[in-house]
């Protein structure tokens, strides 16, 4: 239960994503990881169950989000989908992602899709019973994806519209983002919407990240 845009604007390339989980699983706050000149390492908020996370960025442009993959299947998993991205900001080279994703072996993980972005590259990498797909696009180009426990195609359906009515914009900024379209709530049905809330679970934070020539932005808005 996730939402995932990716949007180029006059600023740069913004990259929100809401997390929607159980209300019995927090979250720990930030990890940020400096050089000792100060500049950016990686950073991600943390989930408190697995250390791990959903959203991460590297000083070098890399932006990573991972979502449940709610339609495929796979064997048991044996570890949390939550030590990905910290993996893949580690050790992934920018020069040749696509091989570093290939070259793992994902069967101890539930199904996923992995979506990387970095300059002009978006990267989508499904995963479920023993296969992954990629699929390639460009970050120059609006993108959406989002997963849902319950509902799923109407789910879609909805925030699709409400992503492509978005776009329409003639200006868009990393603020219209979160607050125009990440924190629009369903009014027919708070299930379905970007702000999702339903019996058990609701969405519980957005991260986003603003690449461009200067670097790297990224913020994370607990949401109660």
């Amino acid at each position: 239960m996730c939402t995932l845009t990716v949007l180029p604007s006059s600023i740069g390339t913004i990259v929100s994503m809401n997390r929607d989980e159980a209300d019995a699983r927090a979250e720990a706050g930030e990890r940020l990881e400096s050089t000792a000149n100060g500049e950016l390492k990686t950073w991600w908020p943390v989930d408190s169950v697995s250390q791990g996370t959903w959203f991460g960025v590297r000083g070098d442009g890399l932006v990573a989000a991972i979502l449940n993959r709610y339609q495929g299947s796979s064997a048991a998993p044996r570890r949390s989908r939550g030590l990905i991205i910290p993996l893949v900001l580690a050790r992934a080279p920018t020069e040749s992602l696509a091989a570093f994703i290939k070259a793992k072996d994902w069967s101890d993980f539930a199904p996923f899709d992995l979506v990387l972005v970095h300059g002009q590259q978006l990267l989508k990498f499904s995963w479920e019973n023993g296969s992954l797909e990629l699929q390639e696009a460009s970050s120059e180009q609006p993108y959406f994806l989002s997963s849902s426990s319950l509902q799923y195609e109407e789910s879609l359906r909805i925030r699709r519209m409400a992503f492509e009515q978005f776009i329409m914009r003639p200006e868009i900024s990393p603020e219209s983002v979160i607050e125009d379209l990440h924190r629009q709530p369903h009014l027919q049905n708070p299930s379905l919407g970007f702000l999702m809330r339903r019996p058990g679970g609701r969405t519980k934070s957005i991260s986003q990240a603003v690449l461009n020539a200067a670097g790297i932005q990224h913020r994370y808005i607990p949401l109660q």
